[in-house]
């Protein structure tokens, strides 16, 4: 595993420093930029790469971009992605475009990147071919010429550094999610670990809690209950077969389902990353020219359905236009506002209200396709 490579690469630093100290030499400054790593892996054909950028140690970000680089050879495209930040206020878009998938991602009060060095800061599902040859290996990194990382205190990019981990074809086991996958789970209320090849007596570790119950309903699904109350979301999950020694690590996250897709093919090719924050009244302006769009991201987390509302205003605040539709649990809906309201193409000034009859997760994007690019946009709070 990588952190192990962390932690020797920073007891051999220790050593080093202590044997510089001890000649009367300076030791070596620490890197004053962020140190990346990605964890290693091994995955059967068919099952699910978890892609799993961590830093070494913490360091705030503002906002950033990063380029993961994986085998397309042995790996398809991703179907989930997420972003780990202690307040949940994080967010961002993913862009799979011919040089791979560009991840964009802005955090408001500046924590993303602190949490504690064990848990990744990003993690991407990739899908693993059936057709991929056991035994294969291949580097995952991420591409640091296309990858950037504000500090938030100047105002200027990090210097970087990475260590790049390593994907191997092989093993049996592999989780492809966790059902629900995010929100608060009740002691004693059962979830789900999907995937292939469990054992018939697994045993599994959920971070924070103590698991009661694990029982293998078949060899691709696991039902858990814990002792205690835990939210889902960023939680680790652990399954190992006693039998065989085999270990896999997923980090939990919802994977809703999508309502259709865009007819804007760049916004087709985006996946929205939501922060944790929920609403259930927002506003977002509306910006447009020849090249710029305004879309829109609403994703319901809910165990029950939400009735959502869009009205389109005026520079004064006038209802224009007024569109309701329901979006059921667990899933989500991305579409060039555009695709709502044709009118909104000859209103200078026009915004969007949204509404929802409880709270979800919003989000808009702006996308540029002169230059193919979409970034996230926080929603307004009325």
């Amino acid at each position: 595993m990588n952190q192990r490579r962390i932690l020797s690469a920073l007891g051999f630093i220790l050593f080093a420093n202590a044997l510089c100290s001890a000649a009367g030499e300076p030791a070596p400054a620490p890197f004053a930029g962020v140190s990346l790593a990605v964890n290693d892996a091994t995955v059967p054909p068919g099952g699910m790469f978890q892609f799993q950028l961590l830093l070494t140690e913490p360091k705030p970000m503002g906002r950033g971009s990063t380029t993961p680089t994986v085998p397309t050879s042995t790996t398809g495209t991703a179907s989930g992605i997420s972003i780990n930040d202690p307040s949940g206020q994080a967010c961002g878009v993913g862009v799979q475009g011919p040089n791979g998938l560009q991840i964009n991602f802005i955090s408001p009060n500046a924590t993303y990147g602190t949490s504690p060095i064990d848990y990744p800061v990003l993690t991407i599902a990739y899908p693993v071919k059936s057709t991929a040859v056991t035994g294969t290996q291949a580097p995952v990194s991420i591409d640091l010429n296309n990858s950037f990382f504000v500090d938030p205190t100047t105002g200027l990019p990090y210097p970087q550094e990475t260590a790049p981990g390593k994907l191997v074809i092989g093993g049996r086991m592999s989780i492809t999610d966790v059902l629900p996958g995010a929100g608060l789970v009740p002691a004693g209320t059962p979830f789900s670990i999907v995937g292939m090849n469990f054992p018939a007596a697994p045993k599994v570790a959920v971070e924070g809690a103590t698991v009661v119950t694990a029982a293998a309903v078949s060899s691709s699904r696991i039902d858990v209950t814990l002792d205690r109350a835990i939210q889902l979301e960023g939680t680790r999950i652990r399954v190992l077969d006693k039998r065989t020694g085999e270990k896999i690590t997923y980090y939990s996250y919802l994977r809703a389902t999508a309502l259709g897709q865009s007819v804007r093919p760049l916004l087709a090719a985006s996946y929205p990353i939501f922060s944790s924050q929920k609403y259930a009244s927002a506003g977002l302006p509306w910006t447009k020219s020849s090249t710029v769009f305004t879309g829109l991201a609403l994703q319901n987390p809910n165990t029950t359905a939400a009735q959502v509302t869009l009205q389109l205003l005026s520079s004064t605040n006038q209802v224009l236009q007024s569109f309701s539709f329901p979006l059921p649990s667990r899933t989500k809906v991305t579409r060039d506002l555009l695709e709502v309201f044709p009118v909104g193409a000859f209103i200078n000034g026009a915004s969007v209200r949204i509404s929802a009859s409880q709270p979800i997760q919003m989000l808009g994007l702006q996308g540029d396709t002169s230059i193919n690019t979409v970034a996230p946009l926080i929603v307004s709070i009325p």
